[in-house]
């Protein structure tokens, strides 16, 4: 694959302001329309550990799910991040920053990537918070190769002792995640209407669900940070097997289309 790799100084910036279809609709895809760039599937919720080598399904949308925009969802079928227990290559992309005044329209207001019960977007609207600027840190891309996975399959089908790994590798309902488009770390600022940063007090720490060790560590501080990656987009890829020479098992490793995932997304086509 050739890309030119973009210096990670270049800041992406795209400022989302609710006020007409327009401007609101800019807001709802300007996440939407970064993962796309890079050609990858937003996750519907960002993850922390699906990473590549994740066997993910797909699953009825929890209906309370604001992010669930098809019929279906991904559903991490294993945890394992590593399966393969390959090595995957990693490349820098540009870093994004964007602001929003709904929480409908944050794109990252997630719990899960920050710990526990946390919601960013509580805070909107509270002490003179009229939005919530989101930094994406040094992101990146992380991916197999076709030949790392197709070797590494080959093997794994030769060891009796892997059969159920192997089962799982080719079912017909799951697949492999190839390709991820994450972030090294995401970062929350909470904004006044002239644009100035609010420090984080105990009030706002009450509205976004903080608390513990978490409040303690963001009480007076200046925005609220991951410390760990955080995965937004991803490709798939199916593993099929077919007749091979002299009796040798042959895999391919097929890419699944963007079209082609959001048609099972939403309820219309089922995967090959």
């Amino acid at each position: 694959m050739s890309r030119v790799l973009l210096s990670t100084a270049y800041v992406l910036t795209v400022t989302l302001i609710l006020g007409c279809a327009d401007s609101h609709q800019e807001s709802q895809h300007s996440l939407q329309k970064y993962i796309a760039s890079y050609g990858y599937e937003a996750f519907t919720i960002p993850r922390a550990g699906a990473g590549v080598g994740t066997i993910v399904s797909y699953v009825p949308a929890d209906p309370r799910l604001d992010t669930a925009h098809g019929k279906l969802v991904e559903n991490i079928v294993s945890t394992k991040e590593e399966i393969l227990n390959l090595k995957a290559s990693q490349i820098a992309v540009a870093p994004l920053e964007y602001s929003a005044s709904s929480s409908v329209n944050l794109g990252l207001n997630v719990t899960v990537p920050i710990h526990g019960n946390i919601n960013v977007g509580g805070a909107l609207g509270s002490n003179g918070i009229t939005s919530i600027q989101i930094k994406l840190s040094q992101p990146f891309e992380a991916f197999l190769s076709d030949v790392q996975v197709q070797t590494r399959v080959g093997e794994i089908s030769k060891d009796s002792s892997k059969g159920a790994l192997m089962s799982l590798l080719t079912r017909k309902n799951d697949y492999l995640i190839k390709r991820v488009l994450g972030a090294s770390s995401i970062e929350y600022a909470f904004k006044g209407s002239g644009g100035s940063t609010i420090k984080i007090n105990a009030d706002i720490l009450k509205k976004i669900n903080a608390s513990g060790d978490m409040a303690t560590k963001y009480d007076g501080a200046d925005t609220i940070k991951t410390d760990f990656p955080v995965f937004i987009g991803y490709q798939l890829s199916r593993i099929t097997e077919g007749p091979g020479l002299s009796g040798v098992r042959d895999f391919a490793i097929l890419k699944v289309s963007g079209e082609k995932i959001q048609a099972i997304k939403a309820g219309q086509s089922d995967l090959p």
